[in-house]
């Protein structure tokens, strides 16, 4: 999320997303080739990392796609760790709350509180601490009142 003011981004960026969402994410059939394309839009115009998440046939969420600010190198590696902690519904995170109610959540600053209800283990807090999110937020991917998955992304702190 590129700092646009007090009042969060600017209206041109958001509407520049739009604008790109809508030719290039047609363009495919392929769910996993749409899915990135997604990722890297958000991160292009909206955040510095973003995590694609999809309900499969029994719909258990899993991580399908990672995508990181070209700014921001450091964090591939970190980001696509956070694959190998598979979500939960069970787990009420904020993301569980967003797959099983569709509400999307906003989080306007990271507090530890909020890192705590993310994590799965302490290993997970660890990798999420190392990230180092500022603010983010969980959106609902539904489709036909369906409920696909859930796009996670976040700005970082700089340092």
């Amino acid at each position: 999320m590129p700092q646009g003011g007090e009042r969060g981004l600017p209206v041109e960026e958001v509407q520049a997303f739009f604008v790109e969402a809508a030719r290039v994410l047609p363009e495919s059939l392929d769910e996993e080739t749409t899915l990135s394309r997604l990722a890297h839009l958000v991160v292009e115009h909206l955040a510095d990392y973003c995590i694609v998440d999809v309900l499969d046939e029994e719909g258990r969420p899993r991580h399908a796609v990672t995508a990181v600010s070209e700014r921001l190198p450091h964090l591939r590696e970190r980001v696509k760790r956070l694959s190998d902690f598979a979500p939960r519904l069970e787990s009420g995170s904020p993301l569980a709350r967003v797959l099983t109610t569709g509400e999307p959540i906003l989080a306007e600053e990271m507090t530890p509180e909020y890192l705590d209800a993310l994590a799965l283990s302490a290993e997970h807090r660890a990798i999420l601490e190392a990230i180092g999110p500022r603010a983010g937020a969980i959106v609902p991917l539904v489709a036909r009142g369906r409920m696909l998955g859930a796009i996670s992304f976040g700005t970082v702190q700089r340092r």
